[in-house]
């Protein structure tokens, strides 16, 4: 069974960092930070995700624009205190967020970091619209 993970990309603020640790290691959550070489494998392969297809390409591009937080095998409950944890925390704003999946387990990070953009964005021009 995978643990309950939170992944984390391109997450370069050392206080924003410490505070999430000190969020999540009560609550017994595994906290991985990724590094930039492993942009290209599917996301299911940072948890040993057994569907999930290893690569050994490494990443040698630009760093992801701005963080990225993917979060692994969390109920509902327990990733409703993280959130509110991390808004009481002042941890972030971190636009892009997402839940891993049976179908995004096998993006690779740069593919998930586009598809939280473009979701994002697009919620971000229609409440400016309204």
């Amino acid at each position: 069974m995978i643990k309950e993970t939170v992944l984390l990309f391109n997450f370069q603020d050392r206080t924003q960092l410490r505070k999430l640790e000190m969020l999540l290691l009560p609550m017994k959550i595994r906290l991985k930070k990724v590094a930039k070489e492993d942009y290209l494998k599917p996301l299911g392969s940072f948890v040993n995700s057994p569907d999930v297809t290893f690569s050994d390409t490494c990443y040698d591009g630009e760093e992801l624009p701005a963080p990225m937080i993917v979060f692994v095998n969390l109920p509902g409950s327990r990733l409703d205190t993280i959130l509110a944890g991390m808004r009481r925390n002042k941890i972030g704003p971190i636009p892009h967020k997402a839940i891993l999946t049976q179908t995004n387990q096998h993006w690779n990070v740069l593919q998930c970091f586009k598809e939280i953009d473009a979701e994002h964005k697009a919620m971000t021009e229609s409440s400016s619209l309204s």
